[in-house]
């Protein structure tokens, strides 16, 4: 058995593959070595004894000999991974053979690694790392602690390193690691004379280097009791005593020329300190801030990729008491600014650094609160992902599991209350304080966040109690965290606003939050109400506004509504009525919270919305029944209507709570809407009926809700956000005429009189002279006018944006009840008022973008319902109406987008009609098996069985419109409303192809004798798209008609190759010539021969070569291949 195999994969820089070809060539030299001594058992001691150069040739065997001088051969080269396999190999093999001596690897390894004067540098360092991975393998192979090994031979292996040592710099580092692992197997053995010598050689001019301060790190942990005193001149002979720290820095700085890898001193160290219980040895922090932090990070780029990388080693191993330290001043300069410069030196590491934070955060949640309050802390920066552009605060929370956040908000709670402890100036008291709401915020918006029902609380109770509430003294015994510490210094009333406003947004995205849709537990606003009820009987606790009498007896009729909805909740199973009752409880219980921020409004609301429920739900009792028809004698207002509008004053407010109030309420109850709630939404899209809407409100909003700053936001279902910038509103006013109005008051302030008088001037008047000091009264006058004039501008323009912004939130609406009730009849009835919408829209530069909304809804959601209404409450004779007015819409417009967008509409509405007009066939159980749905017949290229009525009724519909088409000189009738009922439903169009038919003749147009050739040519088109519908089935029922229409074809082509090659006299206008032409121009006989073809080929098939069949278009095609012509 050979072994030369495995050489090759000594080399291999796969490490596992290094390790297999190791151990297989160990075990096989084992096997020949055993044999070998099997064999020479007898003379085995003698070999023993022999001392000679020649002596591992007798003891080793052939292949065993050979190895080892292979191995020793093949750790000099730099092949691949050669030096570490080969090395590993020899050691293994240096401990197998326990007869072997240092003497006999060193007398080899002298061969080997000999370095002659002719060498080239790259040769000279082979074999330096020859000698250095010779002796390491020496060393790890356990000889040395053989009885025969001599002094002679360890001090001869110490010399071996330090030659390698100070012969080359980049040999240093190594070759004191493996003196070190020298030390410490003399050490076992303890051989005190070598252990003397190796301190006395290696220290005999002090500790200087890092090398050596390692070494001697090691050297008096292994070997305590040496003098160190005699050879280390230092204030302490302890190297890491705390009073060395200036020694200490300047060693340890020199450090950084193994960039870019660590030295092992700097392992060594936190090996010693993590594990130090001596108090005079240096600590971990003073080491850190002294050397790391004041020394490294404030010097160069090398120096500060090793302060970072020591972060990376450090970092996993500190306990959570200990991560403050780290991130010291000096160390969070350099990370931000490498983190907000991508072309910085160490902006890459920097970001690696990150990635490991957030990693270690992941771990444990109290690493995680520990590590965003440095980031964010002292020497960090509260805004840390803004100013370096990353997500590192983002992140990091992302980790926290529910338990690890609300210990992070308890944190956010004290850096709150307690500023007295961070700050003295107020202005930075404020920005920590409007850091901590806005994490807060951040926690609720956060969907990557786990969070609960107490979570939501927590935050809610938190800026409830900032916002509408002062604590005037401390109370260990409440109930509430929140009460138990006085803010220190007081919360200003900038701070309470900003609480007040983050509120209503937080409460607003915990209506769409899917661990609260999901979840069965109390909903946190009505747990907050609770804690509304408690701050209310508290005796520390008082609110910034008092409620009065009206505000007083809304809350307790909308509490008295909820509590009755509880019991109602508890009594019904139907899962509508639940989420019926759970959305008006939903909506009563924010309206009270909402009596806080703004009392008029929201009680207004209340008893609005108490009225609804009470209708809507009304008690099932003899006296509510009289109760009820009496108040609906009174009242003529739908409850739903009123609901409804009630949601449309909410949009009118900016506010993200109300929007999502509004969508939750409106799902709930969309199922009931009536025609003239429709009518209500669709009203307000209109220009003037939104903006004097808006005018109504603009008063009260001025007192209102407060506008989050993500409030303006619009979001439609598909979940797009426009943001403000991007609205297109024309601000352009370089084109506007001179305002009368400001000329009128420049020249009262000219004339000394008052500029918003009415006084009449007169403008023949001459203008006084002004001194300087009436020029800078004019000035300041005239400062304040164009002041004026840009705030009535600006509130133009917000007035635009304001409108803009309801129509999208009214058009949410309608895309929520498009897709919840598809199958509602009452989804007809926006059909047209859309298409009127997108019509007075259409054009407008400054409407562009609701225009595009209102067209994405109509065609995009409510024309391709697959669900339509399908039900007892559709009626035909409406839906043909309806169809009628589509139409006249169409024939109405001129734009060719609006013809097609009507176009779609019609197709429609005859999807509807025919949908629910499918004849019920009755038929034998087995025959029953075949029939199929609708849906299954399209599937199937096939269709329903129609009621023929209403499809004689289209065609008679369909075909009055086609002789417009036709026959009309002008007419708004664009080929592609025909095109569309031909490929969608052909079962129509076979009903009027007769009028389809008799208009493929040239007709000239009354009073004249011109053709209308376009349409002509169309004829012939829309006759091909309708024989190329034909399936096989459809050929057999329409053979009959097909083989009808065919003479009149003929005929028809006939007329047209006639018309053709006559010739009319036409009226030049340039040059008032004549001009001769013929009545049908050459490319639409083109066209037409084209169609006829196709129709020809089609019939051809049909027939199967029956001459009934047959359509001659020899002498069409003949006249269009006539060049001549």
């Amino acid at each position: 058995m050979s072994t030369l195999q495995y050489y090759w994969g000594l080399a291999s820089i796969n490490t596992e593959d290094r390790n297999k070809a190791a151990v297989s060539l160990i075990k096989a030299l084992y096997q020949f070595q055993e044999q070998h001594q099997e064999e020479n058992k007898d003379n085995w001691d003698e070999y023993l004894k022999d001392t000679s150069i020649e002596r591992l040739e007798t003891l080793c065997s052939p292949d065993v000999l050979y190895a080892l001088k292979r191995l020793i051969r093949g750790i000099t080269s730099s092949r691949d991974s050669s030096r570490q396999g080969f090395s590993v190999a020899l050691t293994e093999l240096l401990s197998m053979l326990s007869f072997i001596t240092i003497s006999d690897v060193l007398t080899l390894l002298e061969k080997a690694t000999e370095i002659t004067n002719g060498m080239k540098a790259q040769e000279e360092k082979e074999m330096l790392f020859g000698k250095l991975f010779g002796v390491a393998s020496i060393i790890q192979s356990g000889i040395i602690e053989h009885p025969n090994t001599t002094e002679d031979e360890l001090k001869k292996i110490f010399e071996y390193l330090l030659i390698c040592s100070n012969k080359k710099s980049y040999l240093k580092e190594s070759s004191f690691k493996i003196i070190i692992l020298l030390f410490a197997q003399i050490k076992k053995i303890n051989n005190e004379n070598i252990l003397n010598y190796i301190i006395n050689e290696i220290l005999k001019d002090g500790v200087n280097t890092p090398e050596e301060l390692a070494f001697t790190i090691k050297a008096q942990e292994l070997y305590p009791s040496f003098d160190y005193s005699k050879i280390i001149n230092w204030k302490y002979v302890n190297v890491l005593h705390y009073s060395n720290s200036s020694k200490l820095t300047t060693i340890l700085k020199e450090s950084s020329y193994t960039h870019p890898h660590i030295h092992f001193v700097w392992n060594i160290i936190f090996d010693k300190l993590f594990n130090n219980e001596n108090k005079d040895i240096i600590s971990l922090q003073d080491l850190w801030l002294t050397v790391v932090d004041e020394c490294l990070f404030n010097s160069t780029y090398e120096r500060k990729y090793l302060g970072f990388s020591l972060f990376k080693i450090i970092l996993p191993k500190v306990s959570t008491e200990k991560i403050p330290f780290i991130f010291a001043p000096n160390f969070m300069r350099s990370l931000i600014n490498n983190l907000s410069i991508n072309k910085t030196y160490l902006h890459k590491l920097a970001v690696q650094l990150i990635q490991d934070l957030v990693e270690t955060a992941s771990k444990d949640s109290s690493v995680a609160i520990a590590l965003v309050a440095q980031l964010t802390g002292k020497h960090g920066h509260q805004n840390f992902d803004k100013i370096t552009k990353t997500k590192t605060i983002d992140s990091i929370i992302s980790t926290l599991n529910t338990d690890g956040i609300k210990s992070y908000i308890d944190y956010l709670r004290n850096i709150f209350l307690d500023q007295d402890n961070f700050e003295i100036d107020a202005k930075k008291v404020e920005a920590h304080r409007i850091w901590v709401v806005d994490q807060l915020v951040s926690i609720i918006k956060n969907q990557k966040i786990p969070k609960d029902s107490d979570v939501y609380l927590r935050i809610f109770e938190f800026l409830f109690i900032n916002g509408f509430c002062v604590v005037e003294k401390e109370s260990k015994k409440a109930f509430t965290d929140n009460l138990k510490t006085l803010p220190k210094p007081e919360v200003s009333e900038k701070t309470q606003d900003l609480c007040r406003s983050r509120f209503q947004t937080v409460l607003g995205e915990s209506l769409n939050s899917p661990a609260l849709t999901s979840s069965e537990e109390v909903a946190p606003s009505i747990q907050l109400l609770q804690v509304i009820d408690k701050l209310n009987s508290a005796k520390n606790v008082k609110f910034l506004t008092e409620f009065d009498k009206e505000a007083k007896a809304a809350k307790t009729s909308a509490k008295s509504t909820i509590n009755t909805i509880n019991k109602k909740l508890s009594l019904t199973t139907d899962k509508e009525e639940i989420i019926q009752l759970k959305a008006f409880e939903s909506l009563l219980v924010h309206l009270i919270i909402l009596i806080h921020i703004d009392a008029a409004e929201a009680v207004s609301n209340i008893d609005d919305i108490v009225n609804c429920y009470i209708r809507i739900f009304p008690e099932e009792t003899k006296k509510s029944k009289k109760n009820a028809a009496k108040k609906e004698d009174e009242e003529e207002a739908n409850p739903i209507e009123v609901l409804v509008d009630v949601l449309l004053s909410f949009l009118l407010k900016p506010s993200l709570l109300l929007r999502n109030l509004t969508e939750k309420v409106f799902k709930a109850f969309c199922s009931k809407l009536t025609k003239n709630a429709i009518t209500l939404i669709i009203n307000v899209l209109n220009p003037e009926e939104s903006a004097a809407v808006i005018e109504e409100n603009n008063d009260e909003d001025e007192d209102g809700m407060d506008v989050d700053e993500e409030d303006g936001d619009i979001v439609m279902e598909d979940g797009d956000d426009d943001d403000d910038d991007d609205l297109d509103i024309d601000e352009d006013d370089d084109n506007e005429e001179v305002d009368e109005e400001l000329r009128r008051k420049i020249q009262a302030v000219l004339q000394k009189k008052d500029p918003n008088s009415n006084e009449n001037l007169d403008d023949e008047e001459e203008l006084p002279d002004l001194d300087d000091d009436e020029m800078l009264d004019f000035d300041e006058k005239l400062a304040e006018i164009f002041k004026q004039r840009k705030i009535i501008k600006n509130s133009r323009r917000d007035s635009k944006q304001q409108i803009l912004h309801f129509k999208f939130k009214v058009l949410e609406m309608l895309d929520i009840f498009i897709k919840k009730q598809s199958t509602n009849v009452l989804v007809l009835e926006l059909v047209m008022p859309l298409l009127h919408l997108v019509k007075q829209l259409y054009g407008s530069h400054e409407q562009q973008q609701l225009y595009e909304r209102v067209q994405s809804l109509l065609k995009n959601k409510l024309l391709k319902i697959k669900d339509y209404p399908k039900n007892d409450d559709v009626n035909t004779e409406e839906l043909f109406n309806l169809l009628e007015e589509v139409n006249k819409f169409a024939e109405k417009c001129s734009e060719p987008e609006l013809c097609n967008l009507a176009g779609e509409a019609s197709i429609f509405v005859v999807k509807v009609i025919l949908g629910n007009n499918v004849q019920k066939v009755e038929s034998s159980p087995k025959k029953a098996k075949k029939a199929k749905s609708e849906d299954t017949a399209t599937a199937n290229n096939t269709h329903p069985n129609y009621d023929s009525k209403i499809l004689k009724r289209l065609a008679k519909f369909h075909g009055d419109l086609l002789e417009k088409f036709m026959t009309k000189n002008h007419t708004n009738l664009r080929p592609g409303q025909f095109t569309m009922i031909i490929q969608r439903y052909p079962m129509v169009a076979w009903e009027f192809v007769d009028v389809m038919v008799d208009y493929l003749s040239p007709k000239p147009l009354p009073n004249s004798n011109t053709i209308k050739v376009f349409q002509l040519s169309q004829a012939y088109r829309f006759l091909e798209i309708l024989f190329n519908t034909l399936s096989k089935q459809d050929e057999e029922k329409y053979v009959a008609k097909i083989k009808s229409i065919i003479p009149k074809i003929n005929a028809a082509q006939k007329e047209v190759c006639n018309a053709y090659q006559q010739v009319i006299t036409v009226n030049d206008k340039e040059d008032n010539s004549e001009r001769k032409i013929t009545k049908i121009s050459p490319q639409r006989l083109k066209d037409i021969t084209k169609s006829l073809n196709n129709i020809s080929r089609k019939a051809k098939k049909i027939g199967k070569e029956d001459a009934a069949f047959i359509i001659d278009t020899t002498e069409m095609n003949a006249l269009r291949n006539n060049k001549s012509k």
